[in-house]
């Protein structure tokens, strides 16, 4: 595993994640990010562009569909695989947490989507499942920008959960186990 620091990715990095802030990044503020949301009149190509440019706007980046053929759009959030580097980076973010918070105790259970951006290296958004000490179990997710030669873990938070969204997991208040 390349070895890791946790923080800031290095001077120049786009600042996506300054969730503090609640800004948009410079590589959100291209003319094409800020497409209205006004469907009518459009080709074909354009509907599809602002689907995707809505989702990464509504899921932070993390729960986006590939990105549309035919676009100027270069790079992007896109689905990415599985693999040992990305279970290395979550494991990278999961150990960081842990360490910064004195009854933290998570384990990793299961990656559930993994979407990466190319910045500089890779910046993977992952979701996945975790366990705590007690085996109460969460969805999760991190940001975790691999620069080749380091980690720095850019995000780490429960996952948001919609009232109305099936796949995620929750506690069932009445059986305290997770319900669907």
């Amino acid at each position: 595993m390349a070895t890791g620091t946790v923080g800031e990715e290095p001077s120049g990095g786009c600042g996506c994640e300054d969730v503090k802030k609640k800004r948009r990044c410079e590589c959100q503020s291209d003319p094409e990010m800020d497409i209205s949301d006004d469907d009518s009149g459009d080709d074909e190509s354009e509907k599809e562009l602002k689907r995707y440019l809505r989702q990464i706007r509504e899921t932070e980046g993390f729960h986006v569909d590939e990105r549309p053929p035919n676009t100027t759009l270069w790079g992007g959030i896109q689905p990415w695989y599985v693999e040992d580097h990305v279970k290395e980076c979550t494991l990278f973010a999961i150990n960081d947490y842990n360490m910064k918070n004195e009854n933290a105790n998570l384990e990793l259970v299961e990656i559930v989507k993994v979407n990466a951006a190319p910045v500089r290296g890779l910046r993977y958004y992952i979701t996945f499942v975790a366990q705590d000490s007690s085996g109460e179990k969460r969805n999760y997710q991190t940001i975790v920008w691999d620069g080749i030669s380091e980690l720095h873990v850019r995000l780490f938070r429960p996952e948001p959960v919609k009232k109305d969204d099936p796949k995620k997991l929750r506690l069932d208040k009445k059986s305290g186990e997770i319900a669907p």
